[in-house]
């Protein structure tokens, strides 16, 4: 529920799953589980089909797959983390999968230093050969990582240990997998295409984007690729100037300056010379006079003080900012947790 650029992220999520033909979901839950199904109900207006499935204690990656089997049915299934925001080509992936009679396909994502992430080395056809967990740069197999994209036949779920016994997926099935000679493939399109991004007489566009936004450094990574066109969003509201988009009922005081790319969201206002620039103002914030926002997010219902100068930051909803004040690099957060009891 987290906002990327003024919208839930599982909501940008379901429209990347709708625009590859995916259309029926089974989310996972675990805290504040009425938040998600209050917001999303069964996911008609979403154009999708969900379910949800409550764990009273964690499962891991593993457990939570074999959990949702009895709605899995007989079918090829995709498995997501829930952090991952990319631009991957699933009708590709897919393709990819049955083309080599896979039975599980791991996507991965080519990073620079692998050494903080678990590491996939693979034959030349893209077969796994083995991983290995956080190596250092000079003894790391290859450059690519488990990106949080899986598709399994459903004979794996047989293989997995019985339902509710909590388990890892990367750590304990796909080792012990391997072991049992598995047919897994890990899926990269710059490495499954020919010369210049060709297959047969297709021409295919690489995805290049991959982003975990599980931390406050990477969400606000994430916003500055989403302003800069890197990967591609419906933004809220109507588009004033070049990368600077509106909502509805916003109100721009004299003087008030907005510096490319901006998102201001319906009913929040920017006071008398107040500054925002390369920032993400949430619905009903308000921006007081002479304050600067830059390349910071603001969630719903932020008041930001007189004079108050605010850079690289996440100011949780409702949060009230004092005038004057100095923030750079903090995170100041409210996930939406009902407030305690007077």
């Amino acid at each position: 529920m987290v906002p990327l650029a003024n919208r839930p992220f599982l909501e940008r999520v379901l429209g990347w799953l709708r625009r590859h033909g995916i259309r029926e979901v089974i989310l996972a839950l675990s805290n504040f589980p009425e938040m998600i199904r209050g917001h999303f109900g069964d996911g008609r207006a979403w154009g999708m089909n969900l379910q949800y499935l409550v764990e009273e204690t964690p499962l891991g990656s593993g457990g939570a797959i074999k959990n949702a089997e009895r709605l899995l049915g007989g079918e090829t299934f995709l498995v997501l983390n829930g952090d991952i925001l990319t631009d991957l080509n699933l009708e590709r992936m897919i393709e990819f999968h049955h083309c080599r009679n896979a039975q599980m396909t791991i996507s991965l994502a080519r990073v620079e230093d692998p050494s903080a992430y678990g590491v996939v080395e693979m034959e030349a056809d893209g077969r796994v050969r083995r991983f290995v967990e956080k190596p250092s740069p000079e003894e790391a197999p290859s450059n690519y990582i488990n990106a949080g994209a899986w598709l399994f036949e459903p004979a794996m779920l047989a293989k997995m240990p019985p339902a509710g016994k909590p388990f890892s997926v990367e750590r304990e099935f796909w080792p012990a997998s391997l072991q049992e000679v598995v047919a897994m493939f890990g899926y990269a399109e710059e490495l499954s295409l020919g010369p210049l991004g060709r297959d047969g007489g297709r021409l295919w566009r690489p995805s290049h984007y991959w982003i975990d936004i599980g931390t406050v450094e990477r969400y606000l990574q994430a916003h500055r690729d989403l302003l800069a066109g890197r990967i591609e969003v419906e933004f809220e509201g109507i588009e004033i100037a070049s990368e600077v988009w509106i909502g509805e009922g916003v109100r721009l005081d004299p003087g008030a300056r907005l510096s490319p790319p901006v998102i201001i969201g319906a009913g929040a206002r920017i006071g008398s010379a107040a500054e925002v620039c390369e920032s993400v103002v949430g619905p009903c914030s308000v921006v007081e006079a002479n304050a600067v926002v830059r390349e910071s997010v603001l969630w719903e219902e932020v008041q930001i003080g007189a004079g108050a100068q605010i850079t690289k930051s996440v100011v949780g909803a409702r949060q009230k900012i004092a005038p004057n004040t100095v923030l750079n690099g903090a995170a100041l957060e409210d996930y939406g947790a009902p407030p305690p009891e007077e």
